[in-house]
């Protein structure tokens, strides 16, 4: 250091010496900053990592080769062989497909890899239900590509906006701090039940009960909803129903038949009802006009119509002025008759999103309504009727929706 400094003396020594610091200082930035870069590694992703919110495909297969395909990052990416590919049916898509990482990353890029042509995808993070989108395009052919995300998070969604093949993921990133424990879960042996209360059969409130007393211990009892809702002034009766005549089904004492016959029935409310939502397609979703099918808002409604079935069947009793029924029906609640029931309905080509839950398949159960018990394990989406209202409760896990009569 000495001898440098020897040699930058006098005037001219001075600027050649500023010159040499200078110099020095933005090399020194430069391989600061090269080093930055450079801190970031490869995340370690699971396919058990992977929430397929579609449930189309093995969305696993996103990360499932994570340590055969190379470090695309570093020019040294190896073709992945065995692609997430949700098929060619486009009314399938938009696909969303979510990564929990399980603690809060610095996320600095995504590497795809991309085995066909052109595709428009969105990348987002944040959380579910406050995703934050970044449109994209994945080009290339048989090649990685990489897009920088430089952000906090611990979830990062990939959104296929139309049949598109994607062979693998791969993410780099720092932690910034260790995930939570997990709570200790005590574990609970399984309850097996007797085989006359495992079988189950379909049926309508016309079926002759002591038949279907004899061979199950659980009915599924399909039920439209516009049963409930068909007299002339549309009210809701089911003591007696508005459907077959006015006069000859008896909700009340059918489902306390059953239940003093033993046996568990949930009803389907399927379909949609004409007097709220005018159309010739009962298998619609049951939302206005232009509403929003992803939010939950959209199916008050609904949720208002099985806020009276909860608090009918269920095991609160609710206040008078909260039950809407047409006149000369038995103003009841809490009867305890039923410990569940369920929304039915087929999708159609308009979509399969409800509420921002996708449904898994035509005719699937997109909700599950539990009138016994005040919390249930591992429900995380709530669409609540409190006292009329509907409000959302949303956490990290999106499930179903989950209505209450508490």
């Amino acid at each position: 250091m000495e001898m440098c400094m020897r040699r930058y003396t006098g005037r001219r020594g001075r600027i050649g010496l500023q010159i040499a610091v200078l110099t020095c200082l933005i090399a020194g930035c430069m391989l600061r900053a090269e080093g930055a870069a450079r801190a970031d590694t490869r995340i370690v992703l699971r396919p058990d990592m992977v929430v397929n919110e579609s449930a189309i495909g093995d969305a696993g297969r996103l990360v499932d080769e994570q340590g055969a395909v190379g470090d695309p990052a570093a020019g040294k990416g190896v073709r992945p062989e065995r692609p997430y590919f949700p098929g060619w049916t486009a009314w399938q898509y938009p696909i969303q497909v979510f990564l929990d990482l399980g603690a809060d990353y610095d996320v600095t890029r995504v590497m795809l890899y991309n085995d066909t042509g052109e595709h428009k995808l969105i990348l987002s993070t944040g959380r579910p239900f406050a995703w934050k989108e970044m449109p994209v395009t994945l080009g290339g052919y048989r090649e990685w590509r990489g897009f920088d995300l430089n952000t906090a998070t611990r979830f990062l969604r990939v959104t296929l906006l139309s049949p598109t093949s994607l062979s693998e993921l791969v993410l780099y990133g720092v932690k910034r701090a260790e995930s939570p424990a997990k709570p200790s879960v005590p574990r609970r042996p399984p309850v097996q039940p007797p085989m006359d209360q495992f079988i189950g059969v379909n049926a309508f409130i016309d079926d002759p009960l002591e038949k279907l007393a004899r061979p199950v211990g659980f009915v599924r009892e399909y039920h439209s909803w516009q049963w409930d809702t068909e007299a002339p002034d549309h009210q809701v009766r089911v003591q007696p129903s508005g459907a077959a005549g006015g006069n000859a089904w008896f909700f009340d004492d059918y489902y306390s038949r059953l239940l003093g016959y033993g046996i568990t029935v949930s009803p389907a409310i399927q379909q949609s009802s004409p007097v709220y939502f005018p159309g010739p397609d009962l298998e619609a979703k049951p939302i206005a006009a232009g509403a929003d099918s992803e939010a939950p808002a959209s199916y008050a409604v609904q949720a208002a119509h099985m806020f009276q079935y909860a608090a009918r069947y269920g095991s609160a009793t609710v206040p008078d002025d909260l039950l809407h029924l047409g006149p000369g029906q038995p103003r009841k609640s809490g009867l305890k008759s039923l410990r569940s029931a369920c929304i039915v309905w087929c999708a159609t080509t308009e979509g399969r999103k409800v509420a921002g839950i996708s449904v898994p398949t035509p005719g699937a159960t997109v909700t599950r309504i539990d009138f016994a018990n005040d919390k249930i394990e591992g429900q995380a989406t709530t669409l609540r009727a409190d006292h009329g209202k509907v409000t959302l409760e949303a956490t990290e896990k999106p499930v179903i929706l989950l209505f209450k009569a508490k």
